[in-house]
């Protein structure tokens, strides 16, 4: 039970230092969409730059902000499956554990 327990808390701790520190490549598309404003997750105008669809307030809004160091100019937002990002959901990390 504690060798689980530990484990548990290895891949809580690691998926915090994930959320920190990863770093991705993105290929902007041509057909991508700019914006200036940078409403809220769930808002109705917080839309993907990508598919076009809104991003819900229950889901992941990725962000690339554009402009020169403390100059906000607009972004870029994205669903993670639209631009290959797997996300997991904390139940996820018991799933795992136990395949392990």
């Amino acid at each position: 039970m504690e060798k689980t327990s530990a484990r548990m808390q290895e891949l809580v701790n690691a998926k915090l230092q994930m959320e920190v520190e990863t770093r991705m490549i993105l290929k902007f598309l041509p057909s991508d969409k700019f914006f200036r404003d940078s409403p809220f997750t769930g808002d109705p105008e917080c839309i993907c730059s990508r598919c076009g669809k809104p991003i819900e307030e229950d889901e992941l809004a990725i962000r690339i902000f554009v402009g020169k160091e403390g100059e906000y100019v607009g972004e870029y937002r994205y669903h993670p499956s639209c631009i290959g990002v797997k996300t997991f959901e904390d139940d996820d990390i018991d799933d795992f554990d136990s395949e392990a």
